[in-house]
């Protein structure tokens, strides 16, 4: 979603009651892969890296424990700043997703409950 001055991203996390932590960050490359350690690549002149704990891609609560999210791992917006979100994890209750952005920007975070979402907000050029 495009709004004067901002660029926002909302990633909506299914199988959780409350709405998990999450710490946002800048990260210098490489940028890794949970539980692997493969190098993932992401497009952008800065990364910025979202994890959130306790945060399911799987239901647990199935034995077969089938994944939540069937999406794409890798998105691309059209927008000038936020240039692509990959997701870099979903290992031991902790999920992650890394937004390559043009360059480092202000940004800033809210928890929503209701769906539950964690919502990124950047500066926009």
């Amino acid at each position: 979603v495009a709004v004067t001055g901002v660029q926002t991203c909302a990633l909506p996390i299914s199988g959780v009651a409350a709405v998990p932590g999450v710490e946002v960050r800048y990260v210098e490359r490489p940028v890794v892969e949970d539980g692997s350690g493969r190098g993932v690549a992401v497009d952008g002149g800065a990364v910025l890296l979202v994890r959130m704990e306790p945060a399911l891609d799987a239901d647990l609560t199935r034995g077969s424990a089938p994944r939540t999210y069937g999406g794409p791992t890798r998105l691309r917006p059209d927008t000038r700043a936020l240039i692509e979100l990959v997701r870099t994890g979903g290992f031991e209750s902790v999920l992650s997703w890394a937004a390559g952005v043009d360059r480092e920007r202000p940004f800033r975070v809210t928890r929503l409950a209701s769906p539950v979402r964690v919502v990124i907000d950047v500066a926009a050029p």
